[in-house]
């Protein structure tokens, strides 16, 4: 990696619509996911990250905790800073971030081509059975 990027968590409006404009950049209009999926009333309640760097915002996620359970999802980077391992960046300060608030476990439910950066991350697959989402298949993993 050439450049540090900065995780800030979202604390008000302007931050949110960034994080919201990445996902739509990344599910709605590079993936063909619905915005009515993206947009599931979670983001409320949920810990929202943005990736920041030289000024730009390039990668967001997000965090919903219940009890000792996070999920992490919504976990995006702009296409031209893929590979630099900026996602798993976002997963680690998500991680960080529940674990502040007591989690003690993880799961998240990407798409099937990306289970080996998870895996890198600690997590495993959790279950044969896979969901398909606007014609892409996810799989359930967790740590």
């Amino acid at each position: 990696m050439h450049d540090n990027p900065e995780i800030v968590l979202v604390q008000n409006e302007q931050q949110l619509a960034d994080a919201l404009r990445i996902r739509e950049l990344v599910f709605v209009k590079e993936q063909g996911i619905s915005q009515d999926l993206d947009l599931d009333g979670k983001d409320e309640y949920a810990q929202n990250v943005i990736m920041c760097l030289r000024d730009a915002v390039i990668g967001t996620g997000r965090v919903v905790i219940d009890g000792a359970q996070a999920t992490l999802s919504r976990i995006a980077v702009t296409s031209p800073y893929r590979g630099n391992g900026y996602a798993g960046m976002i997963v680690r300060k998500l991680e960080e971030l529940a674990l502040l608030q007591g989690a003690t476990a993880f799961e998240l439910y990407p798409h099937a081509h990306l289970r080996a950066l998870y895996e890198r991350l600690g997590y495993r697959k959790a279950e044969s059975e896979q969901y398909e989402v606007c014609g892409h298949p996810l799989i359930r993993m967790s740590k």
